[in-house]
């Protein structure tokens, strides 16, 4: 069994878990899991910047 199978396997076991069990929900699921990411990543980036600019 290949990495990407095993991979997939997971997800798909940690969706049922969540209940999420038809193929759109898992995406719908995960696209939103990316977005929360992404924003929490640049609030810190904005964070960080704001705080360097403080300092000159």
């Amino acid at each position: 069994m290949s990495g990407k199978e095993l991979l997939k396997k997971a997800a798909a076991r940690s969706a049922k878990k969540r209940g999420i069990l038809s193929e759109s929900h898992y995406h719908k699921w995960l696209r939103t899991q990316r977005q929360a990411a992404a924003r929490a990543s640049t609030s810190d980036y904005s964070e960080a910047k704001r705080q360097l600019l403080k300092r000159l």
